[in-house]
Parts: structure tokens; C-alpha cells; sequence
């Protein structure tokens, strides 16, 4: 996973609608960095890509996940997320609210806010245990 592939550079290009102009830049920023070191942000990044379209395009469009593909992905990544959920109707409140041009379908935009969000989330719990954690420390 230490060198994006052409296929993830294309599909990258397709995504976003990146033009030769732009993409060999970061074609080359990307290949620069991989080959010298990997940061592990730009990993990061890399395995975002991955992730989603090893789970897209299995029915449909493969630049998108259906609801069938983001249960998949949604156990398959967070499995214990989803466990801990405990709501049988979390799928379909997750697809109501990322499906912002409500196609029916998450496209990687939208899966990005997902993980984002989960990721701030994820942040704002460990922030506030660290501060209770130290504040229990000093009294």
C-alpha cells in the first residue's frame, strides 16, 4: 500500500473531474513522497480510496455505494461501531443524511463526510476522557 496504483489515480481524476493539468502534479507528489517515505496521513488518504472502492460498485454504478454496498462497508469497517449502535434503522439514517444530492446512493464525497464525522466524533470522546482523566489526576 506504499505506491497509489494508475487505477486510483483515474478514478481520483473521474471523482472529481481533475484535469491533466492538475493531476500530474500530484501524480508526482504522491509517487515523490511514496518512493522516498510514506507519511502516514497520505497513507491514510490512500487507504480512504481503497476502502471504498474495494466496497463499490458490486450493483450499479462504480464510482458510488448503494445501501446494500454501505452496509457492507459499514460492518465490514465498523463493525463495532455498528454493534455498539444497536439501531436496526442507523442504516438508513446514515444514507438520509450523507446522500446529499439524493441519488439514493453515497458517492466518495459523501463517504468522506462520513468518515470525517465519525473521525471528529472519535476526537471529541478522547479529548473530554483525557480532560476528565487529568482532572481526577489533580484533585
Amino acid at each position: 500500500m506504499k505506491n497509489l496504483k494508475a487505477e486510483t489515480y483515474f478514478k481520483i481524476k473521474l471523482q472529481w473531474s481533475i484535469t491533466d493539468e492538475n493531476i500530474l502534479p500530484l501524480q508526482k507528489a504522491f509517487n515523490f513522497r511514496t518512493e522516498n517515505m510514506s507519511s502516514p496521513l497520505q497513507d491514510s488518504m490512500e487507504g480512504l480510496i481503497q476502502v471504498f472502492y474495494s466496497y463499490s460498485g458490486k450493483e450499479g454504478d462504480k464510482f458510488k455505494l448503494s445501501k446494500a454496498e454501505l452496509i457492507t462497508l459499514l460492518n465490514g469497517e465498523l463493525s463495532e461501531l455498528m454493534t455498539a449502535c444497536n439501531d436496526p434503522t442507523m442504516v438508513d439514517k446514515i444514507m438520509k443524511n450523507l446522500d446529499d444530492n439524493k441519488d439514493g446512493e453515497v458517492d466518495f464525497q459523501e463517504f468522506v463526510n462520513l468518515v470525517a464525522a465519525i473521525t471528529v466524533l472519535c476526537n471529541d470522546f478522547f479529548v473530554e476522557y483525557n480532560k476528565s482523566k487529568e482532572g481526577g489526576a489533580k484533585k
